[in-house]
């Protein structure tokens, strides 16, 4: 046998083995791709959740318990207690706001949950479709708490996360992040729950009504101090970064939040 001929049926073996692993991955991944989605939307879920104090362990009182109705799900809550709470008429439920404040209905087939708030910030106020989440007691005309998403650059990477108010939409309920590039151990910190238990009680107004926002510094944890928290240490840059998008991301949502402080 020629040394030509030999590479050749070697080429065909590799080239064969390889089409029929791309085409078995392909499959593969169109077989999972409504369960990488149906995980995505769950893990969002639940970090909406934390953030709201729903979860044990989030370093926030439970925001109210009705006979049981509404209480904290215990850590690492399952999948239909979760689904439970944001099913329609459930006690989450999601709106989309403008830049201005008002409530807007999303197009037929688009869900709330399909808005991508990075993108939505790039528009115009009259175009954005901003997710909100509203927790609500024992009917929808009692709203608790309130979460919106917050981004925005740390370090090294965009950080991801939620932040939730409670019905005053001007006490801190819970903060979390559930997606982010900084340095273990150091930036990353902003994913523990001690450095989160913090925030619960912080406030983002000013004795005039001002939005001030959180201020992350080194000894931030005053309790005089009702608009900072401690630095997360050794990561200054990250703890700067969050101080200035959460700001930003929070004015975004002021238009609809002194909508709802006024009584409207």
């Amino acid at each position: 046998m020629s040394k030509s001929h030999s590479n050749g049926k070697t080429i065909l073996f590799v080239g064969t083995v390889a089409l029929i692993c791309s085409l078995m991955l392909s499959a593969a991944a169109t077989v999972l791709k409504d369960r990488q989605e149906a995980n995505v939307r769950l893990d969002m879920q639940k970090n909406i959740l934390t953030a709201l104090g729903m979860v044990a362990g989030s370093g926030a009182e439970p925001a109210a318990v009705y006979d049981g109705k509404l209480t904290q799900l215990p850590h690492g809550p399952g999948a239909a207690a979760v689904e439970a709470l944001f099913a329609e008429g459930g006690h989450v439920q999601g709106i989309a706001v403008d830049g201005f404040g008002k409530v807007v209905t999303l197009p037929e087939g688009t869900t709330v949950a399909d808005l991508i708030a990075e993108e939505e910030k790039l528009k115009a106020p009259a175009k954005m479709r901003l997710p909100v989440y509203v927790l609500f007691g024992e009917s929808a005309s009692e709203p608790l708490a309130y979460a919106v998403p917050i981004e925005g650059k740390g370090l090294w990477s965009t950080l991801y996360g939620f932040i939730a108010l409670d019905g005053d939409l001007n006490t801190v309920k819970g903060i979390t992040f559930y997606k982010h590039g900084e340095t273990p151990g150091l930036g990353a910190e902003v994913t523990n729950p001690d450095w989160q238990a913090q925030w619960p009680g912080e406030k983002i107004l000013n004795e005039e009504g001002e939005l001030v926002s959180i201020l992350v510094q080194k000894g931030g944890s005053n309790p005089d101090d009702p608009h900072a928290v401690d630095a997360i240490s050794g990561a200054t840059m990250t703890s700067d970064g969050v101080t200035h998008f959460l700001k930003a991301d929070l004015a975004l949502f002021e238009p609809y939040f002194n909508t709802i402080r006024k009584g409207n």
